[in-house]
């Protein structure tokens, strides 16, 4: 069956189609990309707080410990954690 010239140019639209297997790459790529800027801004977060956390430690000595500074060892943890487990995620 011959379509007519303007028929044939519509049906593609000159947009290559993409395979399964390259949409999969794509959202992979996309994804990996995503967790990178978590893991970027969760390590801006955790050097943030060890920050303070060294600071206080600095001005107060360890013998004294604030409730406070606890919390924030306490998210430091979760953070390290949690960056951990992403960064094992991406290889």
């Amino acid at each position: 069956m011959h379509l007519p010239p303007l028929a044939e140019q519509s049906q593609g639209m000159g947009v290559p189609m993409k395979t399964e297997d390259q949409v999969n790459q794509e959202r992979l790529q996309k994804y990996r990309l995503l967790r990178q800027q978590e893991l970027l801004h969760e390590a801006a977060k955790l050097h943030q707080l060890s920050g303070e956390l060294q600071y206080y430690l600095d001005k107060n000595g360890s013998a004294i410990l604030s409730l406070d500074m606890l919390k924030k060892a306490e998210a430091v943890e979760k953070l390290a954690h949690s960056v951990r487990t992403k960064m094992k995620e991406l290889q």
